[in-house]
C-alpha cells in the first residue's frame, strides 16, 4: 500500500506543474490570436473604409475604449495631458491648486494643495465642478481642464461646485496664486519618541523630502506616516 501511495503522489507531483504551464502556454495563445485580430481588423478597415483614416486618433480613442473597461481609476494621459501633468510634478505652476480625475464625465476634485488657493476659500476634495467662470464643464476633456484651472498668478477664476449633503450648488471665487511643489506638509514629534509626517501627494521629490525629515527627527523609535487627503501621484 505504501509503494502504491508513494506511486501516486509522484505521479499527481509530476502533473501538477505540467498542468500550470499548459495553462500559461494557453493563455499566451488566446493573448497572441486576440492582438492578431485587432491587426487585422485596422488592415481591412484601412484598405476598405471609404475616407482616410486618421490613425494617430483612433489609436488613442482605441487606448481610451480599453480602459473604459476597466475599474474608473485607471486612466490614459495623451501628449498634451502628459506636458500638464508632468508640471505639476516636475516644477512650479500658477493656478488654483487641486488634484483632479474626471470621472463618469464630470470634473472630481481629489484633493487640494495644503494652503493653496482653492483649500483657502474651502474647496475640498470630492467635490465635483459643474461650471468653470460660468461655462457647463460637465463632459469637459482632461487635456482642457488646465487650460482653464491655470493662469497668471493674481487672475481670478469662479468655480461651481456639487457637494455632497449639501442642496445648493457652492460657488467659489479663487485668485490664482504659485502653486508649491512640496509633498510634505509638516514633519515633527508627536510625542516623546514618536515622529509625525505628513504627504500630501507623491511626486519626484517626496524620497528626498522625507529623508530630510526623517533627518530632523532622529532618535524615534515609532512613525505616524500621515496619508489622509493624500491624492496619489508618481508610482
Amino acid at each position: 500500500m505504501k509503494r502504491v501511495a508513494f506511486s501516486l503522489l509522484l505521479v499527481v507531483t509530476i502533473l501538477l506543474p505540467s498542468l500550470v504551464v499548459a495553462q500559461i502556454q494557453r493563455a499566451q495563445e488566446t493573448e497572441i490570436m486576440q492582438l492578431q485580430k485587432l491587426n487585422r481588423f485596422y488592415r481591412y478597415l484601412n484598405a476598405t473604409y471609404v475616407d482616410t483614416l486618421q490613425v494617430e486618433s483612433l489609436v488613442e480613442t482605441a487606448i481610451k475604449g480599453m480602459l473604459s473597461e476597466l475599474d474608473p481609476h485607471s486612466t490614459y494621459l495623451d501628449k498634451e495631458e502628459m506636458k500638464a501633468q508632468a508640471e505639476s510634478v516636475d516644477g512650479s505652476f500658477s493656478g488654483v491648486g487641486v488634484e483632479y480625475n474626471i470621472l463618469n464625465d464630470t470634473l472630481m476634485i481629489v484633493g487640494t494643495v495644503a494652503n493653496g488657493p482653492a483649500e483657502k476659500v474651502g474647496v475640498v476634495a470630492n467635490d465635483r465642478i459643474v461650471e468653470i467662470d460660468g461655462e457647463n464643464v460637465v463632459g469637459i476633456k482632461r487635456s482642457d481642464v488646465p487650460s482653464k484651472l491655470r493662469g497668471e498668478k493674481g487672475s481670478q477664476v469662479e468655480i461651481t461646485v456639487v457637494r455632497r449633503g449639501v442642496d445648493q450648488l457652492l460657488k467659489f471665487n479663487i485668485t490664482r496664486d504659485k502653486i508649491p511643489i512640496e509633498t510634505i506638509d509638516a514633519a515633527f514629534l508627536a510625542a516623546p519618541g514618536v515622529g509625525y509626517v505628513k504627504v500630501n501627494r507623491f511626486g519626484k521629490t517626496t524620497m528626498r523630502e522625507f529623508r530630510q525629515a526623517m533627518d530632523s527627527l532622529s532618535g524615534i523609535d515609532a512613525l505616524i506616516l500621515d496619508l489622509s487627503g493624500n491624492g496619489g501621484g508618481l508610482l
